[in-house]
């Protein structure tokens, strides 16, 4: 179950799908554009903060922020319906990113999926501790795995309701991580 960098796997969903879990490639800027702004959408509206996202999550702009924060996919059918990145803040931390699932079909468990594949991935190459700015829509998603709000982190510049949360990595994480995979694939 292991994916290295640039390597493609399928997985197949309890919930009746079929997941592709690759890298960024920069066919995707589009679908990954799309996915990640209307995932701030809600939170952003008309602010100044707003005008930034859209300019920093353009299809023009978006292949350079896929690289920074180490982009992957998920498609269905050949199309892109789930994005995540991992901004780097050091060599140990990272920060879960632009985690956004196409609302058609969102609760299939593909954020689940590149939730758990991406810190699985991370924990290999030596990473020990997630940070995660994140809202009530997916906040459930990190607690599962111990993320604890932490208001020492500084605040997020995306939207009032997100919440700063981290988890160092573990045995007991990389566990968990590994036991939902194995709960969530055929």
């Amino acid at each position: 179950m292991r994916t290295r960098k640039n390597q493609t796997k399928l997985y197949r969903l309890k919930k009746g799908v079929v997941v592709t879990y690759r890298p960024f490639k920069l066919g995707d800027a589009a679908a990954c554009s799309r996915l990640v702004f209307g995932n701030f959408k809600g939170m952003l509206g008309g602010s100044v903060h707003g005008k930034e996202a859209r300019q920093i999550y353009s299809e023009q702009n978006l292949p350079k922020v896929a690289k920074e924060r180490d982009y992957h996919v998920a498609e269905v059918r050949g199309e892109v319906v789930g994005v995540m990145g991992f901004l780097s803040y050091d060599a140990k931390v990272v920060e879960v990113s632009n985690l956004a699932v196409d609302t058609g079909i969102q609760g299939k468990g593909i954020g689940t999926l590149l939730v758990v594949l991406g810190m699985l991935g991370k924990i290999e190459s030596g990473i020990s501790r997630f940070i995660v700015y994140t809202n009530d829509r997916s906040r459930s998603i990190f607690v599962r795995f111990g993320f604890q709000k932490n208001d020492k982190l500084p605040a997020s510049v995306i939207g009032e309701d997100s919440v700063p949360m981290e988890v160092e990595a573990s045995a007991l994480l990389r566990r968990k991580l590994e036991q939902t995979l194995e709960g969530i694939i055929e």
